[in-house]
């Protein structure tokens, strides 16, 4: 499944290349890329944060915990399923009934957890978008006070469009985390093939009539995308959605528990992107979309390597830890996927840092 991914994650950065080189040739980099990359940084900090920082660390060990029958276990072990077990057992019914129904227990609890977790994540990012949709002229003055007025203007159209992504990528990060546990990556590893596609749509086709705006529909279009082609297979997997309200259940305090050192490390890493994107702003015109090309190259390997390997070995991990003699094999298991890590990033890096202006020039150099 490593291979899977990684193969599936070479396609979607040599994607991001192309859509790098379709964006350079059409937009350079001004004012108007500064826009484009200036806007799309709020949308990123709601994905970051809320949805990828919290969901990454913590969702996924809880739902193996249910997919185990130990979360399901604990909520019914004082009453319901193991009541009913002796009072089957007292009337001479099949045991194998009771295992059935214990089964069918843990199931629902997990469904049930799925949804609590899906409706109070779309609901505060319901609460974020509206929030920031009509908030947004104030922070785009106050993290970009280099923009002129035109610039501004531009980036705060742009980031109330881009501000639907973050609602797709809700729905789709709770989907990759079900596939994760399930150890099925398939459909996860098509979803950013899709988003890529769609942006370059958007460059290609969108922008000779939309300008620059063609291309933030095609980034809200890929996040759409991104979740739509995963709905099948957790469906597949027994998921049905029905929202569930109860925000104080003791799963989702957990799990908030669980997320909160993540958030904030993630939380940290993006506050530096913004600071960042306020000091270019200061600088030239195109000064901000040249950082986040940059960024985004060096970004590459860790795409391939680095990710892969971690999303490949969480549900192993998640596994691992909670199971009762599971520690040695946890650090085992853990100590050599960084080895893996380490033996093909090393090289990676020093390859990139000293191909750096062979790539800039074959990746960038067009218009």
């Amino acid at each position: 499944m490593t291979y899977l991914l990684a193969l599936s994650s070479l396609v979607s950065r040599l994607l991001g290349i192309v859509r790098h080189n379709r964006f350079a040739d059409a937009f350079g980099a001004g004012g108007v890329s500064d826009a484009y990359f200036a806007a799309f940084q709020i949308p990123d900090l709601i994905y970051s944060i809320i949805i990828y920082g919290a969901l990454s660390a913590a969702f996924v060990p809880l739902f193996v915990e249910y997919m185990r029958g130990k979360g399901a276990g604990r909520a019914e072990g004082a009453g319901g399923a193991e009541g009913a077990g002796g009072a089957e057992g007292a009337e001479g019914k099949d045991p194998s009934s009771h295992e059935a129904s214990k089964d069918t227990g843990a199931k629902r609890k997990m469904w049930e957890f799925t949804n609590a977790v899906l409706t109070l994540l779309i609901s505060l990012i319901v609460v974020l978008i509206v929030i920031l949709f009509f908030l947004s002229p104030l922070f785009i003055r106050l993290l970009y006070p280099g923009f002129d007025m035109e610039t501004q203007a531009t980036t705060i159209t742009l980031m109330r469009i881009m501000l639907l992504s973050p609602l797709f990528f809700g729905f789709s990060a709770v989907f990759s985390g079900v596939q994760t546990a399930f150890r099925n990556f398939i459909f996860y590893a098509l979803a950013p093939v899709l988003y890529n596609l769609s942006i370059i749509f958007g460059i290609v086709f969108l922008a000779p009539k939309y300008g620059i705006y063609g291309v933030a529909y095609g980034v809200v279009g890929g996040a759409l995308l991104h979740a739509l082609i995963q709905v099948p297979i957790v469906i597949k997997f027994g998921f049905r959605f029905s929202p569930i309200f109860a925000w104080f259940r003791e799963d989702l305090r957990k799990m908030i528990k669980l997320a909160i050192p993540r958030i904030l490390g993630i939380a940290l890493l993006q506050v530096n992107l913004l600071v960042e994107g306020l000091i270019a702003s200061l600088g030239i015109a195109g000064g901000l979309t040249v950082l986040r090309y940059a960024q985004d190259l060096q970004s590459f390997p860790i795409g391939i390597i680095g990710l892969s390997v971690a999303v490949s070995s969480f549900s192993t991990l998640s596994a691992l830890a909670l199971a009762e003699n599971g520690k040695q094999r946890f650090i085992s298991h853990l100590s050599k996927k960084i080895g893996n890590i380490l033996f093909l990033i090393l090289p990676s890096s020093i390859g990139l840092f000293l191909l750096r202006f062979s790539i800039v020039r074959i990746i960038l150099q067009s218009g």
